[in-house]
């Protein structure tokens, strides 16, 4: 690492974030413009660390964190099913752990997913090319299951993570033709902006123009960003997968308080510094302490060690 691209991964992920939050808060404006960066860039460098894991290990830690953060919205899912007086049965109680959560928690699940899936596809030749056939297979035979659709739009840009090196990245920030990506990046981040719905298209054209975005904005956040510290961005890039996992809650307190806001032009401003608020709030210490002892906690307890084998 140089001391100027030292941060630029935290940056990225912080950027991102923050806008995620902002969609799943309103989901209008700016934060639309941003579908083909939020998610890819998380895929991306979820592949870019997952490279040469253990990938036992790698499974067993993400599906900690997916039963913890299940955990805490479980009690929204179970005051659904009181409301509604649904039938207690075998889909209620899975609709706990699959339905409403599965909004935020897809996401510990698809990198499960894309794990596994890559191991094989290092196997192949050309691994990029095949993950994105076998993607559009599965969008056009599952497109009516929302999640399993976005976990394969976004699995190419995974498996391309896994197969660049840090070298190749810095290699892309000195090279001048990175410049090229600047004008196609700002068109597709125009083009869902105007028109968000493409994002969820099963289309042919849209979801070849969804491979094009999700990998030409990624590389133009690479070559662009700010690889320096940025306090801001990069202590919430560090803590991004709290932010995620844990976000929804103050979400909605914080819609709720804007709901009684009269100007909506305030409203807006608002809603922007409350949600980076939120970030930073989520991005504390205390916070990421407390998910580690929930976490050891739960490895210990779903997969304890058996000290005699030592």
């Amino acid at each position: 690492y140089s001391p100027k691209d030292i941060c630029l991964i935290d940056n990225i992920k912080g950027f991102c974030i923050l806008f995620i939050v902002i969609f799943h808060g309103q989901g209008t404006g700016i934060s639309c413009a941003m579908l083909p960066l939020m998610i890819p860039a998380f895929a991306f460098f979820s592949g870019f660390a997952f490279k040469n894991s253990n990938l036992l290990e790698y499974v067993k830690k993400v599906f900690l964190l997916y039963l913890i953060f299940n955990a805490l919205y479980a009690p929204e899912a179970i005051m659904s099913i009181v409301k509604k007086r649904t039938e207690l049965s075998l889909h209620s109680i899975l609709h706990i752990f699959t339905g409403m959560n599965s909004i935020i928690l897809w996401y510990f699940l698809a990198i499960i997913v894309w794990a596994a899936l890559s191991k094989i596809f290092l196997n192949i030749k050309h691994p990029i090319l095949f993950a994105c056939i076998l993607a559009f297979l599965v969008q056009f035979g599952l497109a009516d299951d929302r999640i399993i659709f976005v976990m394969a739009r976004n699995f190419p840009i995974f498996m391309l993570g896994v197969c660049l090196s840090w070298a190749q990245l810095i290699k892309l920030r000195r090279s001048n033709y990175s410049y090229l990506l600047v004008l196609p990046a700002l068109a597709f981040f125009c083009l869902y902006a105007y028109k968000p719905s493409i994002y969820q298209s099963s289309g042919l054209i849209e979801g070849l123009a969804y491979f094009c975005a999700s990998f030409i904005c990624v590389f133009f956040a690479i070559a662009f960003f700010p690889g320096m510290k940025i306090k801001f961005l990069t202590n919430i890039g560090k803590a991004s997968l709290n932010i995620y996992g844990l976000h929804m809650y103050g979400v909605r307190i914080i819609l709720f308080f804007l709901a009684l806001v009269p100007s909506v032009i305030i409203s807006k401003i608002l809603a922007f510094v409350l949600f980076a608020l939120l970030c930073i709030a989520l991005s504390s210490n205390f916070i990421s302490e407390k998910i580690n002892v929930l976490l050891r906690f739960s490895q210990n307890l779903i997969f304890p060690v058996n000290k005699s084998a030592k």
